[in-house]
Order: C-alpha cells, then sequence, then structure tokens
C-alpha cells in the first residue's frame, strides 16, 4: 500500500491513543522515582553543622600569572581557600570579575548551596549558560570549599558526604618499558 496524508494522520492518531493506555502502569513506577529524586534534591550538600560562626566572604580574588588563573577567596577571620581555575578562564575572566566577583562579596559562606541558587538571578547570570557562567562559578566554589575544609580540618569531601575510597589508582606511562615505575619517576 502507498502511503499517503490520510493513512499517516490515522496511525498516529490510533498511536496517540493507544500509548497513554500502555504507560499507565509504568507511570507510577517513573513518578515513585521522581519523589524519591525530589525528597533528595531537597536536602542541602554542604554539611552546615561542622561551622559554628558565620564565615563572611570579605575578598574573592582572581591572581593571573600569563595565562594560568588562581581564586583565592578570605574570610573576615582570615581563613583562606583557594582553587586552580581551568585554561578556559583566560578568556571568561571578565565574566568571574563582573557578574559573580560583587555577588560573593559579604555573604556568608555556610550557605554556599543557597548562593549558587541565587547567583543566577544576579545581574541577569542566567542569561549566560553552560562554560561560559559554570567554568567561573566552579573555581570560586572549589575555592570556597577549600577554604571551609581548612576551618573544619577535613577534606572537603567529607563537607558534602562521605569519602568510601580513601586510595586512588594511578597509571603512569613511561618511555622506558624495561626500567621500574620508580627508576623513571
Amino acid at each position: 500500500m502507498k502511503p499517503n496524508r490520510r493513512h499517516f494522520f490515522s496511525t498516529a492518531l490510533a498511536a496517540g491513543v493507544a500509548l497513554p493506555a500502555s504507560a499507565a502502569g509504568a507511570s507510577e513506577a517513573v513518578n515513585a522515582r521522581y519523589r524519591k529524586l525530589d525528597e533528595i534534591l531537597q536536602q542541602p550538600v554542604l554539611k552546615k553543622q561542622l561551622f559554628t560562626t558565620p564565615i563572611i566572604i570579605e575578598t574573592l580574588e582572581l591572581v593571573r600569572l600569563n595565562n594560568s588563573f588562581l581564586c583565592r577567596v578570605r574570610s573576615s577571620d582570615g581563613a583562606e581557600g583557594l582553587s586552580v581555575a581551568h585554561s578556559g578562564m583566560s578568556t571568561l575572566f571578565p565574566i568571574f570579575l563582573k557578574n559573580l566577583q560583587p555577588f560573593f562579596i559579604g555573604k556568608d559562606a555556610r550557605e554556599l548551596d543557597l548562593i549558587l541558587e541565587k547567583v543566577f538571578i544576579y545581574n541577569f547570570n542566567f542569561r549566560y549558560n553552560g562554560i561560559s557562567l559554570g567554568l567561573p562559578l566552579a573555581t570560586i566554589e572549589f575555592a570556597i570549599l577549600d577554604m571551609l575544609g581548612r576551618i573544619a580540618r577535613k577534606p572537603v569531601g567529607q563537607l558534602i558526604g562521605e569519602i568510601h575510597n580513601p586510595e586512588v589508582g594511578l597509571y603512569m606511562a613511561t618511555e622506558w618499558r624495561e626500567k621500574p615505575v620508580e627508576e623513571s619517576i
């Protein structure tokens, strides 16, 4: 049979009617999963109970050497955190300086979860998508987490969860297969 427009629409209509009937059982399972995910998403990521007093961000700097960048954050109490920026910061540093840096000054670092939500509204930052906002924002977030880890004397992993594997396997390629790795280093 040669396909025509009438046959196409009648087949599409029949499929549209049959689909909801067959998916009714599956939709309850999917809804249960979404309810569980919603419960998880409502929980804070950062363990604020590790910090009893406010940690006010006093300075947030982007330090440059050639095309490499470091982010340094300091609290009003003098605590400090550092992070190394991605190489893409060489083109995105204006977003860091104009759109993000001013927002973080004066904020309580213990409220990092909330700060990371509200920064998108500040200066209409939601207009910037993906890497253009995410890269500078991650650089700041890592510096703040480093500062909080130093204050709590805990690794960053313990600030947001549990550390399951304290050691990481490492592979190192060398040019000399006949030598042991220790001699190649």
